[in-house]
């Protein structure tokens, strides 16, 4: 086992790598510019749209993306982490981007639903791994790193 196996090691980067995060989805998450109760509206209408970037299969995605890019990095603090604009381009609404639809939804058992498209986010792992790999793509870091 290799030093960058310790948290110390990593932590760096994947502040770095969350911090990035936050700039790309950060106003979108939080709204700071809304009042509390215009939040929680803004909320409650991406989860009727069935929002990705709001959903937990998501934000699982992207920690998994966060442990791939550390690995294709070394895990370096200042390692460039430029190629992550590349998701500020997608588009998260499933009802336009039907991608979504098949790699983290499922039929709703209860009809169609209000997002017109009678369809409900299936919270299993194997979800997970497939916005994974599909976020991998849309990075360019779909191929595997030569030391694994």
């Amino acid at each position: 086992m290799g030093d960058d196996r310790r948290v110390g090691v990593r932590a760096n980067f994947g502040r770095r790598y969350w911090e990035k995060v936050q700039e790309l989805f950060g106003q979108k998450w939080t709204r700071p510019d809304l009042s509390q109760a215009e939040r929680t509206k803004y909320l409650q209408e991406h989860r009727k749209k069935k929002t990705v970037y709001c959903s937990a299969i998501f934000l699982d995605a992207l920690g998994r993306l966060g442990f791939q890019a550390g690995n294709h990095r070394s895990w370096q603090a200042d390692a460039d982490l430029g190629f992550l604009d590349a998701l500020a381009r997608l588009d998260y609404d499933p009802a336009v981007e039907t991608v979504w639809q098949d790699r983290m939804m499922k039929k709703s058992s209860k009809g169609d639903e209000d997002d017109g498209f009678g369809r409900v986010f299936n919270n299993v792992k194997d979800s997970a791994v497939k916005v994974h790999k599909h976020l991998l793509r849309a990075v360019g870091l779909d191929n595997p790193d030569p030391a694994e």
